[in-house]
């Protein structure tokens, strides 16, 4: 178990070994008015992808001070303390990629394409965090690894938005992938 010395990184380090979260972030606002973030003066806001609601909230109050203020969506209580916490929400990303045969062009081009892009979005060491801008660039290498093609464009966008080279994702949101949300011309 890991060992902090203040008190965010104990809350921190305490909701990191729930079972079932995947990521966890804390905001501190130690000032005398709202952040730009909007939380509050004197808060924290500790972001939080999987775990169950109680077992979230009961790490977080187990290790925070008692006049600790937390901020966010979902509430627990505890002897007459709310503790609260954010939960992430998703942001579809949508991807429009254009493609030119080379040597080898393979028939089913446009499901490779698809499934080496979430392959790569899913993978333990680039998935996307809470807050995680996405650059279409970084996504280039995978599609190029199917063989037999050549990416001549490559754009993201999320919901209602004009195609661009990169997507920046809220502190609060966390960009989500789906192969129906990819779109692969030749």
């Amino acid at each position: 178990k890991a060992t902090a010395q203040r008190e965010s990184e104990a809350i921190e380090s305490s909701v990191r070994e729930v079972d079932g979260v995947e990521f966890v972030k804390l905001y501190e606002n130690p000032t005398t008015s709202t952040d730009s973030k909007g939380i509050p003066a004197g808060s924290i806001c500790v972001i939080v992808k999987g775990g169950t609601d109680l077992a979230v909230a009961t790490a977080i109050y187990n290790k925070m001070a008692c006049m600790t203020q937390t901020y966010g969506t979902t509430t627990e209580t505890f002897d007459l303390v709310d503790v609260k916490f954010q939960r992430p929400t998703d942001t579809p990303i949508y991807i429009n990629v254009e493609v030119k045969a080379k040597t080898g062009f393979p028939t089913d081009y446009e499901t490779l394409v698809k499934d080496a892009i979430i392959a790569f979005v899913s993978a333990a060491a680039t998935g996307y965090v809470p807050g995680q801008t996405v650059f279409a660039s970084e996504l280039i290498c995978p599609v190029n690894a199917v063989g037999g093609l050549a990416v001549t464009l490559l754009e993201v966008r999320d919901d209602y938005v004009t195609y661009a080279s990169s997507v920046e994702i809220d502190w609060k949101k966390i960009a989500t992938f789906d192969a129906v949300n990819i779109t692969v011309t030749k």
